[in-house]
């Protein structure tokens, strides 16, 4: 699966009845191999049938930002069902401003997402210099009425973000300025 030849996969799979489950000696299962390489049609392949090493598997299609096909779509239902899979999914979507990612688990969680996690979140989110990916996590904090604590905030102000901070309600310096003066 790490030369993302579909074609050997194929074969390893329907003719030679490989097991997808077999994993590396770092614990990985080949599809792991295979969202490392980016080939659709391999993942495709090996996303319905593999079981095991989920939590790498879920780690690097965050990091990939793969388009997300209806049989990635359905494996993502599935790790939203777990939730191990789940926070483990939500936080490097985050963190990889993997945005189609993070919109699909959090269609699909099955229990809510913990404080804690949320924060985690957030702080990734912001870190990732992606507004869009903000502006998800933010939508989590307004449906739990929860509030961006201050030390996630005070992230999103040393980075400096406009649209980041226009997105977290924070006023920059030169909105401080322009409102003295209208004052």
């Amino acid at each position: 699966a790490l030369d993302g030849c579909v074609e050997t996969v194929s074969c390893l799979l329907h003719q030679l009845k490989a097991d997808p489950n077999l994993l590396a000696s770092d614990g990985s299962p080949a599809l792991f191999a295979a969202l490392q390489t980016g080939d659709v049609d391999c993942v495709e392949m090996l996303i319905g049938v593999t079981n095991k090493g989920l939590e790498s598997c879920v780690r690097m299609l965050a990091e990939s930002r793969m388009r997300i096909t209806p049989k990635i779509e359905k494996f993502l239902q599935k790790c939203a069902g777990n939730k191990e899979l789940l926070e483990t999914g939500l936080e490097m979507a985050a963190m990889w401003a993997n945005s189609e990612m993070l919109d699909n688990l959090i269609q699909h969680k099955k229990c809510p997402i913990a404080t804690v996690l949320l924060h985690k979140m957030m702080k990734k989110a912001i870190e990732s210099d992606c507004n869009e990916t903000v502006k998800i996590v933010k939508t989590l904090f307004t449906e739990g009425r929860h509030d961006v604590p201050q030390d996630v905030l005070d992230v999103a102000r040393d980075r400096g973000i406009y649209s980041i901070l226009s997105t977290l309600g924070i006023q920059t310096i030169t909105e401080e300025v322009i409102n003295k003066r209208t004052e």
